[in-house]
C-alpha cells in the first residue's frame, strides 16, 4: 500500500479508508462493524480483506452479503478481497449477491488499487 500513498492504518484512517480485520470479528461482528463504520462521516469506502488458510471465506462472504442486504441503500462501497479456504465459493456468493455496494477483488494489489483510486494507471 505504500506504493499508493497509503501507509498503514493511521494513514488509511486519515484518507477515509478502513480495513476490517475479519479474523478478529465474532459471530455478529461483521454486521456490527459495518453498522459502526457507516455511522462515521469521514469514510469513503470500506475494505474487507480476508487472508488465511483456516478462515472459511464462504461463511465470511455470506455474512458480508447478509449485513449489506439489510440496507439496500448501503451508503459506502465495500471492497471485498477473499483469499483462503473456500474462497471460490465466497467469490461466487459476493458476485451473485448483486448488491451495488459490494465489489469483489481477487488480490490485495487489486484491493489497494480499488481503494486508492489507482485502477487503470
Amino acid at each position: 500500500m505504500g506504493l499508493h500513498d497509503a501507509h498503514g492504518l493511521a494513514a488509511l484512517d486519515q484518507q477515509g479508508l478502513i480495513i476490517l480485520q475479519v479474523l478478529q470479528l465474532l459471530d455478529d461482528g461483521i454486521e456490527d462493524g459495518l453498522k459502526l463504520l457507516t455511522e462515521r462521516n469521514d469514510l469513503r469506502m470500506i475494505l474487507i480483506n480476508v487472508f488465511g488458510g483456516g478462515v472459511r471465506c464462504d461463511v465470511i462472504a455470506q455474512k458480508i452479503c447478509d449485513a449489506v442486504a439489510k440496507r439496500p441503500d448501503f451508503p459506502l462501497p465495500v471492497v471485498v478481497c477473499l483469499q483462503g479456504r473456500n474462497h471460490e465459493i465466497g467469490h461466487r456468493i459476493i458476485e451473485e449477491s448483486g448488491h451495488p455496494a459490494l465489489r469483489l477483488v481477487r488480490s490485495m494489489e487489486e484491493a489497494v488499487m480499488a481503494v486508492t483510486g489507482t485502477e487503470g494507471i
